[in-house]
């Protein structure tokens, strides 16, 4: 119903300034927002535009203390449009959702 969309952007934002002692939240095997959110994030691109002709993704570790990632950015290039996830754990209240462009 929008057209031809260019670009689509989805986030879960988080503000957690301080790491808990949670297992999601030390360094072990499947820790971090990219194990815990981001498949998430991707299974809603893999809906809706299918499989992507490639990805790319940065890792950080953002917040002090932190022992797995709490930030990441990832973008899955399809031939006519660009999806990107962006799970945070310093981002404080008021942002969108979802973003989209279309033409």
């Amino acid at each position: 119903m929008l057209g031809g969309v260019t670009h689509f952007e989805s986030h879960i934002d988080r503000y957690r300034p301080q790491v808990r002692d949670r297992w999601r939240e030390q360094s072990v095997p499947g820790s971090g927002v990219w194990y815990d959110l981001s498949p998430h994030m991707i299974d809603q691109a893999l809906t809706l535009f299918g499989l992507p002709d490639s990805i790319e993704a940065n890792f950080a570790f953002e917040r002090p203390g932190a022992k797995a990632v709490d930030w990441v950015h990832a973008v899955l290039t399809y031939p006519i449009c660009a999806w990107s996830c962006m799970p945070a754990l310093l981002v404080a209240g008021g942002s969108a959702k979802f973003l989209v462009s279309w033409r």
